[in-house]
C-alpha cells in the first residue's frame, strides 16, 4: 500500500506541474528570452549604468596589472582589455576601461587626459555608449604570453645549414641572377658584373668540381 501511494502523490506532483495555471505563474516571475534582450538594446532598462574609457598612446612596458592598479585609484573597474598583436603578443599601446559608476569614469578620462606618463603623453576620454561594440571586450580574462619571434627567426637563419638546404639556395641566386641578366638583355641595357657566375668559374679553374652547386660550398656565406 505504501508503494501505490508514493506513485500516486508523484503522478499528482507532474500533474500540478504540467497545469497551465503553474505556466503562466512561472512566466510572470521568470523573464523571458526577448525582455532579456530588449534590456540590453534599449538604454535606461539596465539595472546598472557603465561607461567605458579609451585610453590611448601607452608608454611600452605598461600592462594590464600597472594600468588596473593606476587606474583603480578613481573607482572600482569592471572590466578592461588591452589589446595584442595575434604574432608577438606585443600590447598595441592603447586600452579600454569599463567603471561601474559613469561619473567615475567621466572624472577618470578628465584627470587623466594628456597626462605625462614615462615620457608619453596618453589620451583619454570617455567613449560614447552607442559606440561601444558589444565584442569589445572579448577575450578580456584572457592572459597573453609573449613570443619572440625575431630571437626564432634569427635562430632558424643562423643555424646550420645542411648540404640540400645550401645545394637549394645556391640554385635559386643562379636562377635569379639569370633571370636579372635576361631583363637587362630585354631592355637594351649593357651592363656586365661579374656576379656568383665569376665565382664559381674561378672556382672550376682552380679545382676539377663541375658542378656548380658543389663549386659554392667553399663559401661560407652559403
Amino acid at each position: 500500500m505504501g508503494k501505490q501511494t508514493k506513485k500516486t502523490n508523484v503522478s499528482s506532483k507532474g500533474n500540478s506541474e504540467s497545469s497551465p495555471f503553474l505556466k503562466k505563474a512561472i512566466k510572470k516571475v521568470v523573464p523571458s528570452r526577448r525582455s532579456r534582450r530588449l534590456n540590453k538594446l534599449v538604454p535606461g532598462r539596465t539595472k546598472e549604468q557603465k561607461a567605458v574609457v579609451y585610453i590611448g598612446h601607452l608608454p611600452y612596458g605598461f600592462e594590464e596589472t600597472g594600468l588596473r592598479k593606476f587606474f583603480e585609484q578613481f573607482g572600482r573597474i569592471v572590466r578592461l582589455i588591452m589589446p595584442r598583436s595575434k604574432d608577438t603578443a606585443r600590447a598595441k599601446g592603447y586600452a579600454f576601461v569599463e567603471y561601474e559608476n559613469p561619473d567615475v569614469a567621466k572624472i577618470a578620462a578628465d584627470t587623466m587626459n594628456n597626462y605625462m606618463m614615462f615620457g608619453k603623453q596618453i589620451v583619454c576620454h570617455v567613449v560614447e555608449e552607442e559606440k561601444v561594440h558589444s565584442r569589445l571586450f572579448k577575450g578580456w580574462k584572457k592572459k597573453f604570453k609573449f613570443v619572440p619571434t625575431q630571437l626564432i627567426f634569427a635562430k632558424k637563419t643562423r643555424s646550420k645549414k645542411s648540404q640540400e638546404e645550401r645545394c637549394e639556395k645556391v640554385k635559386n641566386i643562379l636562377a635569379a641572377e639569370k633571370a636579372k641578366r635576361s631583363k637587362l638583355k630585354e631592355l637594351n641595357i649593357k651592363f656586365k658584373f661579374p656576379g656568383f657566375e665569376a665565382l664559381i668559374k674561378q672556382y672550376r679553374s682552380e679545382t676539377s668540381v663541375e658542378n656548380p652547386e658543389e663549386c659554392l660550398f667553399k663559401y661560407d656565406a652559403f
